[in-house]
């Protein structure tokens, strides 16, 4: 599918997801954040979700119909994805390098760079689960980039970027290398 101007990131989405990630640590409650972490990205109809949207989201979004519509549904599970990970943001660690060092799985991998839609989406929250619990920060903008590019013009060359940094950190583990 040919990407236009109008479904393409923003340029800045790496200082988008920042400010979301410090709103969530600094101006959300622990109702809010549980609310945020159990989004339904069908009925994203949370509170803090909305607050969201309005303050940070809605100059990037669609003005409307359809289009807009699915870009909400995408940041219902960004921003479910960030709520679960706020914490372990790291704009400097590859979301493919942190998940090789949290041990996951060479097919759980394999299954989210080939998914689409809902597949991806769950996919992700097993990976961000566990990133979670294994307490590795990544990259939360990688996160991002996967949900906002399934689909586009743009979709092989995140997903690449997300393999290679995989298996190259793979790689640099099974010859013993430190990062």
């Amino acid at each position: 599918m040919e990407s236009t101007n109008a479904d393409r990131e923003p340029a800045s989405l790496g200082s988008l997801i920042g400010r979301i990630v410090a709103e969530l640590k600094n101006n959300s409650s622990t109702g809010d954040i549980a609310e945020l972490r159990r989004l339904d990205p069908d009925h994203p109809g949370a509170p803090p979700f909305w607050r969201i949207v309005v303050t940070l989201l809605d100059s990037s979004l669609p003005s409307h119909g359809n289009s807009r519509a699915e870009a909400i549904r995408r940041w219902s599970v960004i921003l479910r994805t960030l709520a679960q990970m706020a914490d372990l943001h790291d704009p400097r660690q590859p979301l493919g390098t942190g998940a090789a060092e949290a041990g996951v799985s060479e097919a759980r991998m394999v299954k989210l760079l080939r998914a689409s839609e809902g597949i991806l989406f769950d996919s992700i929250r097993m990976i961000a689960h566990q990133l979670a619990t294994k307490g590795i920060a990544v990259n939360l903008a990688d996160f991002a980039r996967l949900i906002l590019s399934d689909g586009r013009g743009d979709e092989s060359e995140v997903r690449d970027r997300v393999a290679y940094d995989f298996y190259a950190r793979l790689h640099r583990i099974e010859k013993g290398e430190a990062r």
